[in-house]
């Protein structure tokens, strides 16, 4: 038991420099006053790097000290440093400071405190606050070194309620030195900090990108890879934080490589054909089997390796389809094989009768799209040999007739048609329902004279022949046009007993009308 008192006015110091009590036994209870009732402030055992601090400050002038064991396995004991007043020196790679009694009661009125803290390598350490409660009229100042000689790491005064210190302070002589000053009226909760030596500095692989190269104690930094790259460890951040000791969560940081993508991606249909790699910016190149072709018509299409490691999306090989085709007027279309427009479909084009194709009877869907040829036509058949007409004629032979086109038909003079009067051009390229010119017997109506004269029928004319007992008489007189010119009359059924020189018997003559003579039969008379 151990009771510690300093003069009035002031508080009781401890700086725990030893702790080595069982755990499970041993143990020493420090209240904050002179006797058992009063509050305890800390209960010690196990070991001192255990504890998280190692200042315990009374808010009066008395402590006490009640320390209990038992014989169940000895340890080594504690060592306690006292003074009298706010002061502590703490020497220790990390730990935690704390204003008098935080966390149990207010801090102490009318005290000027004084912390300092050493980091035991000489290297540089750092403090935030975790927690900041102190009233308007109170100061919290903080000092890189040993004493309030050295450079402040706070602006205007101190910290206070008004002025909360948010950021980590660090220290680069390794030693810092905090001043708490409370005033004789007010008070708070206190506050609480935190303290580490800080980390040593990172040397990152190949390429990685750090987020910030501060190294004090609770910095947070972020490694990256430039983009299309991943670290060697295949992660794409690396996260490391500077932890309490001045020790890196995460100390090794790899070197940086471009991401690899896998393997190929095969796609339906087709295969790739051609690749320059698989890590980033590598390309591979598809082709489609035949019968198949790419939506974009293209005959090779091509996907990267991306920055995050993936294949872009793969080409999809469709199965080919050609464009529609025409309608072929006057044809019989037959699909022999396949159907629509896919690949392999291979189509039939006949003309119906009449008709006569241009162009190739068969098309086929092609791998490529595309149909074999043009699609045909189909256009009229020719009727070429105009058709012969015994006694008459065809009127127009100059023109071209196609299927379906008719031609007028008229027959000589003499003659009468037997039939229709046109002709037609039919499928088999020849004119059908040729008519016939049947002879007229003009004997039926003849002219003759009835009483000196017979009538006599030939083939596309008459004649009038005299009676026995008469004689004919040359008294001529004009008749109608003949037919030469106009073709009335056919050029066998016109006899000449001569012919005059230049002037040939023919249908070309130029002789539109001749005389002839009526026959007159004129009766004998005796003697003759």
């Amino acid at each position: 038991l151990y009771v510690i008192s300093a003069r009035k006015g002031y508080t009781v110091s401890l700086d725990v420099q030893e702790l080595d009590l069982n755990a499970d036994s041993d143990f020493l209870l420090i209240r904050d006053g002179e006797s058992a009732h009063d509050k305890p402030i800390a209960k010690l055992t196990g070991t001192i790097e255990s504890k998280p601090s190692r200042v315990i400050i009374s808010t009066g002038n008395k402590l006490y000290l009640y320390f209990s064991t038992s014989l169940a396995q000895p340890a080594k004991g504690f060592s306690i440093r006292y003074v009298e007043g706010c002061t502590a020196v703490v020497n220790a790679a990390n730990g935690t400071v704390t204003s008098p009694a935080y966390n149990l009661s207010p801090y102490p009125n009318n005290q000027e405190c004084y912390f300092v803290i050493k980091n035991p390598s000489g290297k540089p350490l750092s403090m935030r606050f975790v927690d900041f409660d102190v009233h308007r009229s109170d100061l919290v100042q903080v000092f890189d070194g040993p004493s309030t000689s050295g450079v402040r790491l706070h602006a205007g005064n101190g910290f206070t309620d008004s002025n909360a210190p948010k950021i980590t302070l660090t220290a680069s002589s390794g030693k810092m030195l905090l001043k708490f000053i409370t005033d004789a009226l007010y008070n708070g909760k206190g506050w609480s900090a935190e303290f580490s030596a800080d980390c040593p500095e990172l040397k990152p692989g190949i390429g990685a990108i750090a987020s910030s190269r501060d190294t004090a104690f609770g910095t947070v930094i972020n490694f990256t890879c430039p983009v299309g790259q991943e670290f060697a460890t295949g992660k794409n951040r690396i996260t490391t934080v500077c932890q309490n000791g001045g020790n890196w969560s995460i100390s090794y940081i790899p070197d940086c490589q471009e991401v690899y993508c896998g393997p190929v991606p095969q796609i339906d249909n087709g295969f790739s054909f051609k690749t320059t790699n698989v890590t980033y910016r590598g390309i591979a190149t598809y082709q489609c089997y035949a019968g198949f072709a790419f939506g974009s018509g293209l005959a090779t299409e091509t996907i990267s390796c991306l920055a995050d490691g993936t294949w872009e999306r793969q080409p999809a090989c469709m199965a080919s389809q050609c464009p529609p085709l025409p309608e072929v007027a006057h044809a019989n279309v037959t699909v022999l094989n396949g159907g629509g427009r896919s690949y392999g479909t291979i189509i039939s084009y006949e003309c119906i009768p009449g008709y006569v194709r241009t162009g190739r009877p068969i098309l086929i869907c092609m791998s490529n799209g595309q149909w074999s040829s043009p699609v045909p036509s189909c256009s009229r058949k020719q009727c070429y040999k105009i058709p012969e007409v015994q006694n008459g004629y065809v009127v127009d032979k100059t023109r071209e007739y196609y299927y379906g086109d008719e031609a007028r038909v008229q027959c000589y003079k003499g003659y009468r048609l037997i039939g229709s009067h046109t002709v037609k051009c039919n499928e088999q390229q020849d004119f059908s329902n040729v008519p016939v010119c049947e002879d007229i017997d003009e004997c039926q109506t003849s002219q003759c004279d009835a009483s000196s004269t017979e009538c006599m029928n030939a083939a596309g004319s008459f004649h009038c022949k005299c009676k026995t007992g008469y004689t004919s008489s040359m008294e001529c007189r004009p008749v109608v046009d003949l037919g030469l010119s106009n073709g009335g009359i056919s050029d066998d059924s016109v006899t000449v007993s001569s012919t005059a020189s230049g002037y040939e018997k023919g249908v070309s003559t130029q002789l539109s009308f001749l005389s002839l003579s009526s026959l007159c039969c004129e009766l004998l008379t005796w003697p003759f």
